[in-house]
């Protein structure tokens, strides 16, 4: 199971072109996506990989932004509890601090 996404902006100031896909294999997804811009010296990229089990979903990414050197990668989980509640948790590096979230998540 896999997908594939093309985009292209054309402004009066700025050109952008972004590829990205991804990809299923048994209990885990994983995406990237890579992006340029003429206004950005460098081409930026980003991957991510979701693995579920046992109820449970495990995030990884990264972010990497190219001369901007502001990259980032982060860790998170998430567990149905059922009846739309979700409890989720997460801590990533943004490039300049060390942030974090925990709560619960509701769907109606």
């Amino acid at each position: 199971n896999f997908s594939v996404a093309l985009g292209y902006e054309d402004s009066a100031t700025d050109d952008q072109l972004s590829v990205g896909g991804s990809a299923k294999f048994g209990g885990a997804t994983v995406k990237a996506v890579a992006m340029d811009r003429d206004s950005n010296l460098d081409t930026h990229f980003a991957v991510s990989v979701d693995f579920a089990v046992s109820g449970a979903t495990i995030t990884a990414f990264a972010v990497e932004n190219g001369a901007d050197a502001n990259n980032q990668f982060g860790l998170g989980a998430a567990y149905d509890l059922g009846g739309g509640a979700t409890f989720a948790a997460g801590i990533a590096d943004n490039g300049t601090d060390t942030v974090g979230d925990v709560g619960l998540k509701f769907s109606f």
